[in-house]
């Protein structure tokens, strides 16, 4: 067989174990990474369970460049909230809407921080996406959005004569929302009066 044929063969067989090397390698340096900011993401969430939120989001800071960041954000917005930290609170929950639109209870966090900033519009849309993805398993969701509805029909312009809350015009979108969450409520009261039923039997 030809000496060069040889060689070509011996690098067929060495290639792929270099790449696998190589790949072992950067897989190693990505866990130790990520392993780090696992570390410091847990002491955070100790320094939340006792109440320290100072500590707490010392710690969630030095792990923001952590890949998998799990709820990492919606828990510094979460505590920024609880600070009256609105601005940080909002920017920290829409980093996290970014990479999970699908979360209900990050609609619902957006929709309590934005309607403490009397953004009351922009509450409503959060709650009603809130609403739409997790209604089911959160009434809190409800009452965000009649707070934030409500919200919006106290912050109309009055006329200093038409200023007390009975000449205000409620919003339409109130009885929309109460059909539907009293449909909620009706339909959660079948489903407990079924199980008891069940469970009877």
């Amino acid at each position: 067989e030809h000496p060069s044929t040889c060689e070509a063969q011996h690098r067929m067989k060495t290639c792929p174990r270099s790449l696998v090397a190589i790949a072992a390698v950067i897989l190693l340096l990505v866990a130790c990474r990520e392993g780090w900011f696992l570390v410091t993401s847990s002491f955070g969430r100790h320094a939340e369970a006792r109440g320290d939120a100072a500590a707490a989001l010392a710690w969630y800071q030095r792990s923001e460049q952590e890949e998998f960041s799990r709820d990492l954000f919606l828990s510094q917005a979460s505590l920024f909230l609880q600070e009256g930290r609105l601005d940080e609170a909002e920017e920290r929950v829409r980093r996290y809407l970014a990479r999970n639109g699908e979360d209900a209870r990050a609609w619902k966090l957006l929709g309590e921080i934005l309607a403490g900033q009397k953004k009351f519009e922009e509450a409503i849309e959060a709650g009603e996406q809130a609403f739409a993805l997790g209604s089911w398993n959160d009434l809190g969701v409800s009452r965000l959005l009649l707070e934030a509805l409500l919200g919006a029909t106290y912050a109309q312009p009055t006329s200093a004569a038409a200023a007390d809350s009975t000449r205000l015009k409620p919003d339409p979108r109130i009885a929309q929302a109460l059909t539907t969450i009293e449909e909620r409520v009706h339909a959660f009261a079948d489903a407990i009066q079924r199980n008891l039923h069940f469970v009877a039997h």
